[in-house]
């Protein structure tokens, strides 16, 4: 899993960015179900290029809050 990785590599108490992908194949209540209990996380579907400057803002105010 993800948090054993971070672990191993002695990264768990940094800042992360949860990126829910492939929206482009949910439909709206499958969607609504997903960002409702992920509601932390930023919906992308990377192929369709939807929501990408959402999750590159994210990953640019950590890193400045990071600084």
């Amino acid at each position: 899993s993800v948090q054993r990785v971070l672990g191993e590599l002695n990264a768990l108490e940094r800042p992360t960015v949860l990126a829910l992908n492939k929206i482009d194949l949910l439909d709206e209540l499958e969607l609504s179900r997903v960002t409702e209990r992920f509601s932390h996380g930023i919906p992308i579907s990377a192929k369709e290029k939807i929501h990408l400057d959402r999750l590159i803002e994210s990953v640019h105010r950590l890193i400045e809050a990071d600084r």
